[in-house]
Parts: C-alpha cells; structure tokens; sequence
C-alpha cells in the first residue's frame, strides 16, 4: 500500500506493487500461492467481477485456492470500499452504480489479518445476487470442502443490499460491528 505505484513485478518487498488488484491481475498468482500485504490502506484499484461487470467492482478479487495474508495484522492492513461515485443514484448509505466491495473470494480461497471496511454494493438489484451482496466480502461456496475462508479479521462499516458485511463463507476469530444490509 506504501509503494509508489504499481510498476514493480510484485515478487519482493522492493519491488512490491500498491494495489492488491495489480497483485492478483498483474501477477502471476495460480492456485496454492501466498500473496503477502505489508501493512498500510489498500484503497486504490478497482477490478470487475469475475463475470467482467463493473456493476459492482472490488478492490481485490481472490482466485480459487489463493491465500491473501496481511503481514502486520488487521490493527494496521485494511481493504477499503469505496461509496458510489454517482450521488443522484445512490441510496443514504453510498450504495449505488459503480461502488466498491472490498474483497470478492472465490472457491477455496482464503483472505487472512485485514481489517475490512467501507464496502459498498449496487442497489438497483434485489435478491441473492453478486452485484448487490456483501458490502464487505462476497465469498462464493461451491461445495463444503471448497468454502472461502476468511481468519482473523476485523469486518466493520460495510454496506450491501443483502449482507453489509459478508455474504457467503466461512469465518474464524473475526470480529464483525456496524455493517448494515437490507436482509
């Protein structure tokens, strides 16, 4: 997050990228890795949803099988939303076109040590769906032994249409407050 820009290759500390979108997109992450955060506010960078719709972007999109560690811990390395950018079409709470969740998981995958914060969704759509569904994280369980995983974090001031702070997953030692969703 403290790196100037994202031109380093992203392989050592020196050479680390700022956004955690340029680490997973730029990268050559596969299934199995771990990728390390430094501490910091990772607050830049947007990435469509695994779908390419930009209804709802997020700051990172973990892969399958794909650890994400912060290094320092949830007290100093947070993930942070975005509100909407488009104050006429979104609601009191910053949800609206083109806000930003802060983590999407897919199967498998695991997000570890961040505090999670300022998440928004869309709120045109209604129901379980991708783009209006956890303010915070969106975790996608395929099967049991395939859950995203998310350890050790701290999920605070998220807002989703269903599920301000989390939809989907499963969770150890994390702390959940002020997240708000409609059901």
């Amino acid at each position: 997050a403290n790196a100037v820009d994202d031109s380093g290759d992203g392989f050592t500390p020196e050479t680390a990228k700022k956004t955690l979108r340029a680490v997973m997109e730029d990268c050559a992450v596969i299934a199995g890795d771990t990728v390390h955060a430094a501490a910091g506010d990772y607050d830049e960078g947007l990435m469509a949803t695994p779908t390419g719709d930009y209804t709802t972007s997020n700051r990172v999109c973990i892969a399958s099988s794909v650890t994400l560690v912060a290094d320092d811990g949830p007290a100093v390395t947070k993930i942070v939303g975005q509100a909407s950018p488009n104050p006429y079409n979104a609601d009191s709470y910053g949800r609206g076109p083109c806000a930003a969740r802060c983590a999407y998981l897919a199967t498998g995958s695991r997000l570890v040590g961040f505090t999670v914060t300022g998440g928004r969704t869309d709120n045109s759509q209604t129901g379980d769906n991708l783009y209006s569904s956890g303010g915070g994280l969106y975790c996608v369980n395929a099967a049991e032994s395939a859950v995203a995983l998310v350890e050790n974090c701290t999920i605070t001031a998220n807002y989703g249409v269903r599920g301000g702070g989390t939809y989907a997953g499963k969770f150890v030692n994390c702390r959940f407050g002020n997240n708000v969703g409609n059901g």
